[in-house]
């Protein structure tokens, strides 16, 4: 009961705090796009994507909130809140695996853990990013699924069938984030090495199934036609010392604020560790979760950024240990459990739902065109997302960007055919791009109007196919 009752309490944080955080950037609508286009009578293979194409398990997941709530709105904050259920899920199972805790002790645990970890989270620092369709959600819930699962191998080694099972889910989950080798496949190996042979025979035989299952999805959707870009490891040879002092330049810069997710999952790392001795599952695991670490420092040098959202699954699954770690020093006494109980139901308390500006900015859009019939533009890659997604397909709006001082199309995570969805340009929504390449490229426009945080130029009929391109 006790955990069930926290449990809910983690739900009802989350719900009031995704009033407030709601993420409708370009990036977190793209699976709010796909889903939308392919129930359109789109095909996945008109898709251009990036290095992470987050199709597994992001487009079911958005599938259950597109039968739940009719706005996309409400999709997003759904999708965030069947993330949120699934990691506390997950997490306590991993728990009480590890530490040999009752269930609802677990679930209780689970919940107050992720109740400390809730204020750090938000869209500057990419921590939220668990919670976000199109981010590294479905990684982490692959990493807490599979880790979980590999801990059981050492109680009872399951069938061939389940470890086909793990290895299915992994190689999808890999084949839609280039991410899955360093936060599920190396934590778990490493993880093995603390468990018996018959154990690690099972996880390593299940991670080399995976790979299997990763290039045959990639080799179907390519079948499609679908077009995903890879990391251009020519172009970090022939730039890399520029992209590695601009890493290290803003590496720094963010360490001298650190996070302070990130000190107390370095302490939580700590206590671990200090158990090896008598404990050396703990020392593995914290070993596991150290290495996810490094793994973001790396595969943040190869972007030349020092993004938050690289490092996730480090905080994810360290902070949220700190009350168990903290009643473990106090010989099993609730005052960390209770003491984070309390800590959230005050947090819940300041929480007050924030008006959206981006949903209005889309609704004043709207407002101006469709007196006027106009339904096809341009606009930069944000603007043209949450159009496209935010009016529910009422707008066609294709992605720009600016190339050598003239408007190109942005083909990124974006359906190609929305590059020749229309026969004219009838408006552009400049947002980021250059006024002077709209003008060099398009012409002036025959009005410009301006509303809350946005400007809308019109070419009604002015225009006939010269889209960018």
């Amino acid at each position: 009961m006790l955990g069930w009752l926290f449990g809910f309490l983690w739900l009802a944080a989350l719900k009031a705090w995704l009033g407030v955080h709601l993420a409708l950037d370009g990036d977190a609508l793209v699976v709010a796009d796909l889903w939308n286009r392919l129930q359109s009578g789109g095909h996945l293979g008109a898709w251009t994507m990036g290095p992470q194409p987050y199709l597994f398990p992001d487009v079911l997941i958005y599938g259950i909130s597109a039968q739940c709530c009719p706005d996309p709105v409400g999709r997003q904050a759904c999708c965030g809140m069947i993330f949120g259920f699934l990691v506390w899920w997950f997490l306590a199972r991993l728990m009480k695996r590890l530490w040999n805790l009752d269930g609802s002790a677990a679930r209780a645990y689970a919940a107050a853990g992720l109740l400390l970890l809730l204020p750090f989270l938000n869209g500057a620092n990419g921590l939220d990013g668990a919670l976000v369709p199109g981010y590294h959600g479905g990684a982490l819930l692959c990493c807490l699924a599979f880790l979980t699962w590999a801990l059981g191998q050492d109680k009872r080694l399951s069938s061939w069938i389940a470890v086909l099972w793990a290895a299915l889910w992994t190689g999808l989950t890999w084949a839609s984030d280039q991410i899955v080798p360093a936060w599920v496949l190396l934590p778990a190996l490493t993880l093995s090495l603390g468990l018996s042979g018959k154990a690690r025979r099972r996880i390593w035989s299940a991670a080399a199934l995976s790979v299997g299952v990763r290039y045959a999805t990639l080799w179907y959707w390519k079948r499609l036609g679908m077009q995903i870009a890879h990391f251009q490891w020519s172009y970090f040879a022939g730039h890399g010392a520029a992209m590695l002092d601009a890493f290290t330049a803003q590496a720094l810069a963010a360490f001298k604020s650190p996070s302070w997710a990130a000190v107390l999952g370095a302490a939580v790392l700590v206590l671990l560790l200090g158990r090896f001795r008598t404990r050396p599952l703990d020392g593995w695991f914290a070993l596991a979760v150290a290495l996810m670490v490094l793994s973001g420092f790396g595969v943040s040098a190869l972007g030349g950024q020092f993004t938050g959202r690289y490092f996730i699954a480090f905080i994810w699954l360290s902070v949220p240990l700190l009350p168990l770690e903290l009643s473990r020093m106090l010989e099993g006494k609730p005052l960390p459990l209770l003491a984070a109980g309390l800590f959230g139901l005050l947090y819940l308390d300041s929480l007050r739902p924030l008006a959206l500006p981006v949903l209005g900015r889309v609704q004043w859009v709207q407002a101006q065109l469709a007196p006027r019939g106009l339904k096809s533009g341009l606009a930069d890659y944000d603007s043209a997302r949450q159009l496209n997604v935010l009016s529910e397909g009422d707008l066609q709006v294709a992605p720009a960007t600016v190339v050598s001082g003239r408007l190109q199309p942005y083909v990124w995570m974006v359906d190609r055919g929305v590059f020749s969805s229309g026969t004219k340009v009838q408006f552009v929504v400049p947002g980021g791009l250059d006024p002077q390449a709209i003008r060099t490229t398009l012409g002036s426009p025959s009005q410009v109007l301006r509303g809350p945080g946005t400007e809308l130029w019109l070419y009604s009929g002015a225009v006939p196919s010269r889209r960018p391109g």
